[in-house]
């Protein structure tokens, strides 16, 4: 298989996942990275999930490594239009995020994190 077949049947079997289902699976990744013994981290890479097509968000367990780790920097990727290669960058309290392509939010500007500063 191709990726870009991979992809929609992904999306295909994500989509056929009930609400309930969706909720319940959600909270189990949550509550198993809770219980996860992770180093102490700096910099941790996140994304905006598409929960329209019912991505895991984790948001919850950003959060949980923000109480853990008070001074965590957290990075988005952000295509880059040029090369159509990805880059991580921080984001602020005046991160401005707009719609990619593919309709994904990414911070519009930022401080470029290489990826052996990357924690997680």
């Amino acid at each position: 298989m191709k990726k870009h077949q991979i992809r929609k049947r992904y999306l295909q079997l994500r989509q056929e996942i009930s609400a309930a289902d969706y909720k319940r699976f959600s909270a189990a990744m949550v509550t198993f990275f809770q219980q996860l013994s992770l180093p102490k981290c700096q910099r941790v890479l996140s994304y905006s999930a598409l929960t329209a097509r019912n991505e895991f968000d984790p948001s919850p367990c950003i959060h949980t490594l923000q109480v853990l780790h008070p001074m965590l920097k957290i990075a988005w990727p952000r295509i880059k239009e040029d090369s159509g290669s990805m880059e991580a960058l921080l984001l602020s309290p005046d991160t401005v995020y707009q719609p990619n392509a593919f309709g994904i939010m990414e911070p519009g500007s930022g401080e470029v994190l290489l990826p052996i500063q990357i924690d997680l």
